[in-house]
């Protein structure tokens, strides 16, 4: 590759890169700006519970066709990373069934050596340990996303954003994904017009599709709760599998995902930036700027706003952290609806988030 070829390639304007296979349904997400000390020919792909199922069922299909996209450079090596997949099997199902899905696919793809034998059970294992953690986070998004139901449905006309904003500024555990898309989806309901860049398709179209109960949601916010949880997962913890002792290593980094609204309009916004070389964690680089269409000047300081809305992440004692968590859980349950507040505790319980707040 040339000098010329190879910085377009680093570009950051490149990115995101999202793509979907027509036949498996499945979208790829290159959620990662890649750096200089980066290999290039090394891709990592992090895959959800619904993309799991679909290679197990279609082992050949699926890996024949990610060795097509993603092995075009000499040396290529691809790398499947079930961490999300694992972690939502731990979470919603038995250890058994857990370990049997997971076994499952580590025998259908067998043939392609792309697992030692044993590993996703270890996989597992690392999930087990973490638990508390990934419990604690998956019950903070809960809160977020009730909240963010709420306004878009229900919030004052006009001040939507505003108070998005001002619930994501009070003493409470921040998470910059939730933050970011929540703030678009708001946007898009004061601006019907707000729309990606090159697309026809409103924003609007996808926050409903997001927002609202799917079919066999209806009657069930809870596993509501848990299904857009699982959605956005991998944006969270990609920067955290990543890391080599999680299974990731110096590579570019893909999401795939079969979800419409995740592939469409979720994946579009955020890039990833960051030097890895010391271990260090991700730095979220939403790039609203370089995918919405902002040809209304009120679009545009309304993104403006958004970004001067992303209070960074504070370091805090565990003390503090169980504070922020019982902030959090009181001012949802103070803003969503009575119909809805019932749920929400019932799923907060469910995931043992009051136990950390002791």
């Amino acid at each position: 590759m040339t000098g010329d070829a190879q910085e377009i390639l680093l570009n950051s304007e490149a990115f995101p890169a999202t793509f979907r296979d027509v036949d498996l349904g499945i979208y790829f997400i290159e959620c990662k700006i890649p750096d200089a000390s980066m290999k290039m020919e090394n891709v990592q792909i992090i895959m959800d519970n619904n993309v799991l199922g679909i290679a197990t069922d279609h082992p050949d299909a699926f890996v024949h066709k990610i060795g097509w996209y993603f092995s075009n450079r000499p040396n290529a090596s691809i790398s499947l990373n079930p961490g999300v997949a694992a972690t939502e099997q731990y979470l919603s199902n038995s250890w058994d069934n857990a370990k049997t899905h997971l076994e499952n696919f580590e025998l259908a793809v067998s043939k392609f050596s792309m697992f030692k034998n044993g590993q996703l059970l270890e996989t597992l294992r690392s999930v087990a340990r973490n638990e508390a953690d990934t419990r604690q986070q998956i019950g903070i998004l809960y809160c977020y996303l009730a909240i963010l139901r709420h306004l878009y449905f229900y919030g004052p006309k006009g001040s939507r954003l505003e108070a998005w904003s001002n619930f994501y500024h009070q003493d409470i555990p921040r998470i910059q994904v939730p933050y970011f898309f929540g703030a678009l989806f708001l946007l898009s309901k004061d601006k019907p017009q707000l729309r990606f860049m090159r697309q026809e398709a409103k924003v609007e179209k996808y926050a409903d599709g997001f927002l609202m109960l799917r079919k066999k949601e209806k009657g069930d916010f809870t596993r509501w709760l848990r299904n857009r949880a699982f959605d956005i997962i991998p944006f969270i913890m990609a920067p955290t599998l990543s890391f080599e002792r999680f299974g990731g290593y110096s590579s570019r980094t893909v999401i795939a995902t079969n979800d419409e609204v995740v592939g469409e309009c979720i994946g579009r916004l955020f890039a990833w930036a960051g030097d890895q070389q010391h271990g260090d964690r991700w730095h979220l680089a939403a790039t609203l700027p370089n995918v919405i269409d902002q040809h209304d000047n009120d679009i545009k300081l309304a993104i403006e706003h958004i970004y001067r809305g992303a209070a960074p992440h504070r370091p805090s004692s565990p003390e503090e952290r169980k504070a922020r968590l019982r902030n959090l859980i009181q001012i949802s349950m103070d803003m969503v609806s009575a119909d809805d507040r019932t749920p929400l505790h019932e799923a907060l319980g469910e995931y043992r988030i009051y136990d950390m707040v002791v």
